[in-house]
C-alpha cells in the first residue's frame, strides 16, 4: 500500500523526533498486537490504537484500504508522513469508535469529507499543517454541531469564522490560516472557563488586544504571533495567572513592555520579539524565572537585570537590540546545566568568546555582528551536541581550533566569516558528520584545502572566499552530491581545473564562484556538462522553500551574507535563494574557446567569464539561456561577430562585451537596443548603434532634391537616355580621321608657323639640373 521514503518524515528530525519505518518490522505470521505502533485491547485482543507517526510512509490512502476495516480503533495517528495529496476519505467516517484522530503534517489535500462529522466520540482532532485542505461551510457546521465531545481541535486550510462557537473547547489551535479573520471579542468570556490553549499564530488578526483578554483566566498557552496586532499590550494580561507560554512575536505592538507580564508566576516561555516596543521598564520587575525568553528587536539598551532570578534558563534571544558593553559577570556565573540556545547577535557587545556560557548541552550559539575579539578557545569543542555555531562579523583572531572539525557530529551550520582568523582550516572533519553550511569567508586562512571536507557528505554550501588559501582547484569536491553553492573567490587557487572522476560530479551545484584566482588552461566541458541543477528552467518550489534554510528545534534559520557579483555589482545576499544560478570564473587566466555546452544550462542567471584569455567567437548557443540576466565576457581576446542569437535574451539586464576584438555590426532589436556604448567599448571594428561608427551597408540616404535640382536631373536624364556606345564610337572615328588629315597639311605647308615651332621645341633633348651632394667628413 505504501512505500518507505526517508524524506517522507524529514520534518520529524527537525522537531527532535526520530523517524523510522515502523511497518517494515511487521510480519504476517506473527501476532499483530506485538507489531510496532499497534495497541490491542487487553481482554478482546482487538486493535484499538495505531500510531504510525514519523513512519516514513509515502503513498495514497485509497478508500478500499484495509485501514478502514479496523472498526474498533480508538486512536489513530498518521501524522508526519507523506500521503502525496490524498483526500481525507469519507471512509474515515466509518471508524465510529475513534476518540483521537491525528492526520497533521502529511500532505492531505482537497475537501474534507462530511463523514468526519459522524465521529461523535472524537475528543481530539488534528488536521493541521495540511495547507491545501478545504472545508465546505455546511459540512463544517455539521462537524461543529455533532462533535459535542470535542475538546482539542487543531486545523489548517480555509476555515470559516464560526470556528469559535465551541463552548466546551479546551485546546483550540488554528495557526497558519492567513484567510481566517480573528476578532477576540468573538472569544467572549463565556468560553474562558474551559479554554486552556489558544493558538492563532499567522491568522488575519489586524486589531488591538482588548482589555478583556485578562478574563481568560484558565489559559496556560497563548500564541498570537505573526498576526499584525497593533496597539499596546494591556496591563490586564497580568491577570492570566495560569499562563505558562505567551507568544506575541512579529506583530506591530508599541509602547513599553508592561511589567505585569513579568509578574505572572507560572510564565516560563515568553516571546515578544520583532515588535515596535520602546523598551522594557525593568525597575518594576521583581520576579521572573523563565526557561525560554525571546526579546529580539525590542529596543533593549542593557542586559536585562531581571534575568538574575532565572535559574532555569534554557533559551535566550536578545538579538537585534542596542546592548553595549560586556556580558555581565552575574550572568556568566549562573549554573547553565540545561542551557540549549543563546542568541546575542547584532548588538554592541565587547569581550571574548571564553566569557560565553559554552556547556555540553548547548545546541544553538549565535553571537554574530558584535565587537567580540580574541582567539577562539578550545573549550568551544565541549559543546558536543552543538547544531548551530555563528561567530561571524566580529574581531576574532588566531587559528580555528582543530577539534572543531569533529567536536559535534550534529553540527549543521558553522559560520566564522568576516573575522581575522588565520592559520589552516581544520583537517579533522570526520565521516558521518551532519555539516550542511560552512562559511569561513573573509578571513586570513592559509594553506591547502583539507581533504577531510570530502567527508561532509551533507554539505550544501561552502564559502571560502576572500582568504589566502593556496591549492589546486578542488575538483575532488565533485563527490559531494548535495553541494549547491561553492564560493572560492579571491584566493590563490591555481593550475587547470582538471578532469572529473565521479560518474555524476557536482549534480546539485547551482552557484560556483572561483573568480580572482590563478586558474589556467581551458574551461573544459567535462565539468560544465554535469551541472544538472542549472539545466532545468522549471522551478516549482513552495514559497517556504525559496531559501537555503535549516531547522533547529522546529524553527528555521537562514543562511546569510553570501557575496556574489550580480549584474556587475558586488551584492551580499541576506538569504540565499534556492533558484539563483551563477557561474563566475572571472579574473583568472583561462584560455581557449568558451565551451558551447554552456548553452545547455537553461536556468543560468549570471555568467561572468571576464578578465581571462578566452579566444575565438562568442558561442551562438548562449542564445539558448533564456533566463540569463547578466552576461560579462569583457577583457578577453574574443573575435568574430556578436551572434544574432543573443537578441533572444529578453531577461538580460547587463551585457559587457568590452575590450575584445569583435567585428561587424551590433545586433539590433528587442531588449538588445537598451544596452549603452560601454557594453562594447574597446572593440575597434564593431559598428552600429549605440556606437557612433556606422557600418558600410547602412550609410544614410542622400537628402531629397530641391525642385530646381529635380528638374535639371530630369532634363539631363532625357539627354543621356539616347547617348549609347554606338554614338561614342562613331564620333571617336570621325575625329581621328579629321585630325590626321589636318596635321599632314600643316607640316607640308609650314603654316601656321607658331604651331610648328611648339612641336619642334618639344622634341629637343634637355639636360637635367645638377644636384649637389654634401658628404660629411
Amino acid at each position: 500500500m505504501f512505500s518507505i521514503s526517508t524524506d517522507a518524515s524529514s520534518i520529524c528530525d527537525d522537531e527532535g523526533q526520530h523517524p523510522y519505518p515502523k511497518t517494515t518490522h511487521w510480519k504476517a505470521d506473527t501476532d499483530c498486537c506485538n507489531w510496532d505502533g499497534v495497541t490491542c485491547h487487553n481482554l478482546t485482543g482487538r486493535v484499538i490504537g495505531l500510531d504510525l507517526s514519523c513512519g516514513q510512509l509515502q503513498g495514497v490512502i485509497h478508500p478500499n484500504s484495509t485501514l478502514f476495516h479496523l472498526s474498533h480503533l480508538r486512536r489513530l495517528n498518521l501524522a508526519r508522513n507523506y500521503f502525496t495529496g490524498s483526500p481525507i476519505s469519507h471512509r474515515f467516517g466509518s471508524l465510529k469508535s475513534l476518540t483521537h484522530l491525528d492526520l497533521s503534517q502529511s500532505d492531505f489535500r482537497g475537501e474534507v469529507a462530511s463523514e468526519i462529522s459522524h465521529l461523535s466520540n472524537l475528543i481530539s482532532l488534528d488536521l493541521s499543517v495540511n495547507e491545501l485542505l478545504r472545508y465546505e461551510p455546511s459540512n463544517f457546521e455539521a462537524m461543529l454541531r455533532n462533535l459535542t465531545h470535542l475538546r482539542e481541535l487543531s486545523l489548517s486550510g480555509n476555515l470559516p469564522s464560526n470556528i469559535f462557537h465551541l463552548p466546551n473547547m479546551q485546546v483550540l489551535l488554528l495557526g497558519n490560516n492567513e484567510n481566517l479573520t480573528v476578532s477576540l471579542p468573538k472569544l467572549n468570556c463565556s468560553i474562558s472557563n474551559s479554554l486552556r490553549q489558544l493558538g492563532l499564530w499567522s491568522t488575519n488578526f489586524s486589531a488591538e488586544l482588548p482589555d478583556l483578554i485578562g478574563c481568560m483566566g484558565s489559559l496556560n498557552y497563548l500564541n498570537l504571533g505573526y498576526c499584525q496586532i497593533s496597539g499596546v499590550i494591556p496591563e490586564s494580561i497580568g491577570n492570566l495567572t495560569h499562563l505558562e507560554s505567551l507568544d506575541l512575536s512579529s506583530n506591530q505592538l508599541s509602547g513599553s513592555i508592561p511589567p505585569s507580564i513579568f509578574t505572572i508566576p507560572t510564565l516560563s516561555e515568553l516571546d515578544l520579539s520583532s515588535n515596535l516596543f520602546t523598551g522594557v521598564r525593568q525597575d518594576f520587575i521583581s520576579y521572573s524565572n523563565f526557561m525560554h525568553l525571546g526579546l529580539s528587536s525590542c529596543q533593549i539598551k542593557e542586559f536585562p537585570e531581571f534575568l538574575r532570578n532565572s535559574e532555569s534558563l534554557e533559551d535566550l534571544d536578545l538579538s537585534n537590540n542596542m546592548i553595549h558593553g560586556k556580558i555581565p559577570s552575574w550572568f556568566m556565573s549562573k549554573p547553565f546545566d540545561k542551557w540549549l540556545s543563546l542568541n546575542l547577535s547584532h548588538n554592541f557587545l565587547i569581550g571574548t568568546i571564553d566569557q560565553l556560557p559554552i556547556t555540553p548541552s548547548l545546541v544553538y550559539l549565535d553571537v554574530s555582528s558584535n565587537s567580540l575579539q580574541g582567539p577562539m578557545p578550545s573549550s568551544i569543542c565541549n559543546a558536543n551536541i552543538l547544531r548551530i555555531l555563528d561567530l561571524s562579523n566580529n574581531n576574532l583572531s588566531g587559528p580555528i581550533p582543530q577539534c572543531l572539525g569533529n567536536s559535534s557530529q550534529r553540527l549543521e551550520a558553522m559560520d566564522l566569516a568576516n573575522n581575522s582568523l588565520f592559520g589552516t582550516i581544520p583537517t579533522t572533519f570526520s565521516k558521518g558528520n551532519s555539516l550542511r553550511f560552512l562559511m569561513l569567508n573573509d578571513n586570513q586562512l592559509q594553506g591547502p584545502l583539507p581533504r577531510s571536507l570530502a567527508n561532509c557528505e551533507r554539505l550544501e554550501l561552502l564559502d571560502l572566499g576572500n582568504n589566502e588559501i593556496d591549492d589546486k582547484f578542488p575538483v575532488w569536491l565533485e563527490t559531494l552530491s548535495n553541494l549547491e553553492v561553492l564560493i572560492l573567490r579571491s584566493n590563490r587557487f591555481h593550475r587547470a581545473i582538471g578532469n572529473c572522476q565521479a560518474k555524476s560530479p557536482f549534480p546539485q551545484l547551482r552557484i560556483i564562484d572561483a573568480s580572482h584566482n590563478e586558474l589556467t588552461g581551458a574551461l573544459t566541458k567535462d565539468i560544465l556538462t554535469n551541472f544538472n541543477a542549472m539545466k532545468s528552467s522549471k522551478h516549482q518550489r513552495k514559497e517556504f522553500d525559496q531559501y537555503m534554510v535549516g531547522y533547529t528545534g522546529g524553527l528555521p534559520y537562514y543562511i546569510h551574507s553570501v557575496s556574489l557579483v550580480i549584474k556587475g555589482v558586488d551584492i551580499s545576499l541576506e538569504r540565499v535563494i534556492k533558484t539563483r544560478t551563477v557561474i563566475d570564473f572571472s579574473s583568472n587566466r583561462f584560455e581557449g574557446q568558451i565551451p558551447e555546452i554552456i548553452g545547455s544550462l537553461h536556468s543560468l542567471h549570471t555568467l561572468n567569464l571576464s578578465h581571462n584569455n578566452f579566444s575565438g567567437p562568442i558561442p551562438k548557443a548562449l542564445g539558448n539561456l533564456s533566463m540569463l540576466e547578466s552576461l560579462d565576457l569583457s577583457w578577453n581576446r574574443l573575435d568574430g561577430t556578436i551572434p544574432r542569437e543573443l537578441v533572444n535574451l529578453d531577461s538580460l539586464g547587463l551585457l559587457n562585451l568590452s575590450e575584445n576584438s569583435l567585428v561587424g555590426p551590433i545586433p539590433q532589436g528587442r531588449h538588445f537596443d537598451t544596452f549603452r556604448e560601454d557594453s562594447y567599448r574597446g572593440n575597434l571594428d564593431l559598428c552600429g548603434s549605440p556606437l557612433t561608427k556606422d557600418c558600410g551597408d547602412t550609410e544614410a540616404p542622400p537628402p531629397p532634391a530641391t525642385p530646381w535640382e529635380a528638374e535639371q536631373q530630369y532634363d539631363d536624364s532625357e539627354f543621356f537616355d539616347g547617348f549609347t556606345w554606338k554614338a561614342v564610337l562613331l564620333g571617336y572615328g570621325c575625329g581621328l580621321v579629321l585630325g590626321l588629315v589636318m596635321g599632314g597639311l600643316i607640316f607640308l605647308t609650314g603654316k601656321p608657323r607658331w604651331f610648328v615651332l611648339i612641336v619642334e621645341e618639344s622634341f629637343k633633348p634637355r639636360r637635367r639640373p645638377m644636384k649637389w651632394i654634401h658628404i660629411r667628413t
